[in-house]
């Protein structure tokens, strides 16, 4: 198992901890890593289904999924100023490892991508412990601030990320200004 993380982990770290997305040559390397981190994860999969009970194996891949989501949480929240160009890649990348969630479909995890994950109820959050951290990131990445407090406000961020954390995501995602200031406060005050 440990073995299998160390390899996630490395083929991830061709992407550069994500900076220079949008750059070439950057973009696609990338784009490479992640492509070959998920298809790892699929690999495996196949290699592990008929030796683990499906309980097991889904439990051993959510662990190795939480390996790759948290390398790329750690490596975003990392990168300090996000233009809307990087954003909207990283959003891109982060959606390809999204798609590994057809293992975890109920019924799923037999790679006919969106026919299988049609089939059944998507249990990748039971098996991969921070993976609505991982979706509400990714769905930052692409928000407007008045999006953001309202998913802090009224919405579940609050349960996935410390308002530090949300603070940090939004000093790197939007210039300063009033409005941007007004948010900050707002999230810090809750402190939820």
């Amino acid at each position: 198992m440990e073995s299998q993380r160390t390899i996630l982990r490395d083929l991830l770290d061709g992407a550069g901890g994500f900076s220079s997305v949008t750059e070439t040559p950057f973009k696609q390397e990338c784009e490479s890593a992640v492509s070959q981190t998920v298809d790892r994860l699929w690999e495996v999969q196949k290699q592990w289904k008929g030796i683990l009970s499906e309980s097991a194996l889904l439990q051993s891949l959510g662990s190795l999924l939480s390996t790759i989501t948290s390398v790329v949480i750690a490596a975003i929240e990392d990168l300090g100023d996000i233009g809307e160009a990087d954003s909207h890649q990283l959003r891109l990348l982060m959606d390809m490892v999204s798609a590994a969630k057809d293992i975890f479909v109920r019924g799923g995890g037999s790679g006919e991508g969106e026919e299988s994950a049609a089939a059944g109820a998507d249990m990748t959050f039971i098996y991969c412990p921070n993976w609505l951290k991982f979706q509400y990131l990714a769905e930052i990445l692409e928000s407007s601030l008045v999006d953001i407090r309202y998913l802090w406000n009224e919405g579940e961020l609050s349960l996935e990320f410390e308002a530090e954390e949300v603070v940090e995501l939004i000093e790197g995602l939007f210039a300063d200004s009033d409005m941007r200031r007004r948010a900050i406060l707002e999230i810090r005050r809750s402190g939820r």
